[in-house]
This record gives C-alpha cells, structure tokens and sequence, in this order.
C-alpha cells in the first residue's frame, strides 16, 4: 500500500517536472524570437536614419531669434529654439514602404521613428516598417 503511494507521489512529481521543464523551454525560445526580432528592428531603424535622417546643425551666428531680448536664456522656450533641427527624405522612406506618411520624435525619449498610415489596423502589430513580419510589430 505504502509503495503505490510513493509510486504515485513519484508520477505527479516526474509529470510536474515535465510540464515545468516544457514551459521553461517554450519560454527560453519565445524570449530568444522576441530578441532577435527586436535587435533586426534596431537594426532596421539604424538603416533608416542612416538613408533618410540628415541633422541640420545650426550656429550661433546663423540663429534668429527675435525673442533674443525678451526671454530670458532659462526659459524652456529658448531650448527648443536652439535645437537642431532635422531633414528627413520621405521620398527615401517611401522607398522602403509606401504607406510613409510622417516622422516623429520626442525628446528625452527613445521616440524617434517614422510611422504609417493604413486601413488594416492589426496588420503593423505584426509587420514591420519594411513590411517584413515581426511578431512584436
């Protein structure tokens, strides 16, 4: 009597490891996809700045400001009024994907992407910019 306890006590505990040990596998590789997906958008990112995004660096002796005298250099306002401003080439952008409509990017933040603009909102929560599959979108 006492053995077919432990036998089975023995079988819930192998079941359990097995189904633990499976979940810990599915998880490892849903993590290493979600990596590698993640790291060929950063690298298509990276490609997009480098075919579209051109810096406009201004001076100091080329800036215009005509609030120079009446705000005062603290003033949120005066940082953004001697920001650099960028060039983006949409006709580049709209190379890799026709349905380019904009850029946007918000400062202090890791936002500086081009978006887009379709009828299909689920197909982009699974496509990429270059319209290539990507489960993250």
């Amino acid at each position: 009597m006492k053995k077919k306890i432990v036998k089975k006590k023995n079988l819930i505990i192998g079941i359990l490891f097995f189904i633990s040990l499976s979940i810990m596998i599915y998880s490892i590789y849903k993590i290493f996809i979600w990596k590698s997906e993640n790291d060929e958008t950063d690298r298509l990112l990276e490609h997009i700045k480098d075919v579209a995004v051109k810096e406009n660096k201004t001076n100091e002796k080329e800036q215009v400001n005509d609030f120079d005298d009446t705000v005062e250099k603290t003033n949120p306002f005066w940082q953004y009024s001697e920001m650099n401003t960028k060039y983006i080439d949409f006709n580049e952008l709209k190379e890799i994907n026709k349905k380019t409509v904009g850029w946007i990017e918000v400062k202090g933040t890791n936002v500086n992407i081009p978006f887009v603009q379709t009828n299909d909102n689920k197909y982009y929560l699974t496509h990429s910019f270059d319209n290539s599959y990507n489960s993250s979108g």
